[in-house]
């Protein structure tokens, strides 16, 4: 009898040596870094405010207002908001290049970025710029979504709400591209596609030609919700371009955006969709 209690205690062990352990998933490490998306000239934002969870790149503008060339290249990272809120480093984010790239002043560059990460969620986008012997680490945010068709719907260009920081040496007012409360249009995302479709008036010419995209118009909120300096900044064709123009100087006062609970100007883009039928 003992000895067989000795086999069960032995085959009781094994089992136990035997048994597997649970891995436990590694968790990326936790980056609460912010940086600047506009300051001395220099601005970096998303061609789009939010991708398809396929996209492989994503493409960023960098604008050099500088006054002078500036240099980068170097490196780029990512960082992204998990489901407790929390931002976290992505895992291989970091791309070296051989050489520098020199973007002259009055100029601006597409960057396209390899996407790390193909989950639906917010995103930061890091990028080092050299002016003189000064380095500046500008950053942008963005979104990758799985529902295209709802997309710009539910998400406004300069929706993704952490705050960026201006520059100490900025000399004018700062405008914001992100901040703690956005700008909202009367009624939200809704109405205001709602009144672009009920005022547009399609461009005869545009309509005889077939021509057809999407126009993006990008504006300043001012500190009490008016629409100031509206430009385009993807372009289509003049008339769309001028139609488009027009339907954004038309927009109602906005409920401003806020930092610390004081109104601020906060830049704004929206696309609008000429599409014939």
């Amino acid at each position: 009898m003992k000895a067989i209690n000795l086999c069960l205690f032995c085959l009781l062990l094994i089992g136990c040596a035997n048994k597997p352990k649970q891995e436990k998933v590694p968790q990326t490490l936790i980056n609460n870094t912010v940086g600047i998306n506009d300051t001395l000239g220099l601005s970096l934002h998303p061609e789009f405010p939010i991708y398809s969870t396929k996209q492989k790149q994503v493409t960023f503008i960098l604008h050099n207002n500088s006054g002078t060339d500036i240099g980068f290249g170097g490196y780029y990272s990512y960082t992204y908001e998990d489901e407790k809120g929390i931002w976290r480093d992505i895992p291989m984010q970091l791309v070296v290049f051989d050489e520098e790239i020199i973007l002259w002043q009055g100029n601006k560059y597409y960057y396209n970025a390899e996407l790390f990460r193909h989950t639906p969620g917010r995103y930061r986008f890091f990028l080092t710029v050299r002016r003189y012997s000064k380095e500046y680490t500008l950053m942008t945010e963005f979104q990758l979504q799985d529902n295209m068709i709802e997309l710009f719907k539910r998400h406004p260009y300069s929706q993704l709400n952490d705050t960026l920081l201006p520059s100490e040496e900025a000399v004018y007012p700062p405008i914001y591209n992100v901040i703690d409360q956005m700008p909202e249009f009367p009624g939200g995302m809704d109405k205001l596609l709602q009144f672009i479709n009920d005022n547009m008036k399609y461009p005869t010419k545009a309509q005889t030609e077939g021509i057809q995209g999407r126009v993006a118009v990008q504006f300043i909120v001012d500190e009490n919700g008016y629409i100031i300096e509206p430009n385009i900044v993807r372009s289509v064709e003049p008339s769309l371009d001028n139609e488009a123009l027009r339907l954004i100087k038309m927009l109602p006062q906005w409920k401003p955006g806020t930092l610390k609970g004081k109104a601020v100007k906060v830049k704004y883009t929206v696309p609008v969709a000429f599409k014939l039928k």
